[in-house]
């Protein structure tokens, strides 16, 4: 009785330690394939749709890495408005006034942000050689249809929405 209950133990720790094991692995070691929050797919595909170079590819690294010191005032200024806004909820006797005027923030916000990723973007196309051109405009159409679509996680609206 007392060997088969060390047995059952063996087991589960030998189980246990297996599994921690894959996570360890999962998490920290393996990192590979793991996109960068959609900021690493575009530099990749510079390279391997566009065909950029070492040098372009140099340069495209120093203008992302600029690029996202850049926004990132902007993303918050985006969220902060948003968060002016939906804190108005708590006051239902608001006025349209009001709600307007914040909704309108938000709208200048956004707009600065959007204005400084086309920036960003038309910067890196002057990067192109004349060859890389049409490439890059087809590829980065792509980029801007993920970048704009509807939040999910691992399904489309479309898929969420059908009857």
């Amino acid at each position: 009785m007392e060997q088969s209950k060390s047995k059952v133990y063996l087991i589960i720790i030998s189980l246990l330690l297996i599994i921690n094991i894959a996570l360890v692995w999962f998490f920290v070691i393996d990192k590979r394939g793991r996109p960068d929050d959609g900021r690493l797919r575009i530099i990749e595909m510079l390279k391997k749709e566009v065909g950029f170079d070492e040098a372009q590819m140099k340069q495209a690294m120093e203008m992302k890495k600029r690029h996202l010191e850049k926004i990132k005032p902007y993303f918050d200024e985006v969220r902060k408005a948003k968060e002016s806004f939906y804190v108005l909820l708590q006051n239902p006797q608001v006025n349209d006034s009001v709600r307007k005027a914040a909704a309108a923030v938000i709208g200048q916000k956004q707009e600065a942000l959007d204005m400084a990723i086309f920036t960003n973007f038309n910067e890196i196309r002057q990067l192109c050689k004349p060859d890389q051109l049409i490439k890059f405009d087809s590829s980065m159409q792509q980029v801007v249809k993920r970048m704009i679509a509807y939040p999910r996680r691992g399904k489309s609206y479309d898929d969420e929405h059908k009857k």
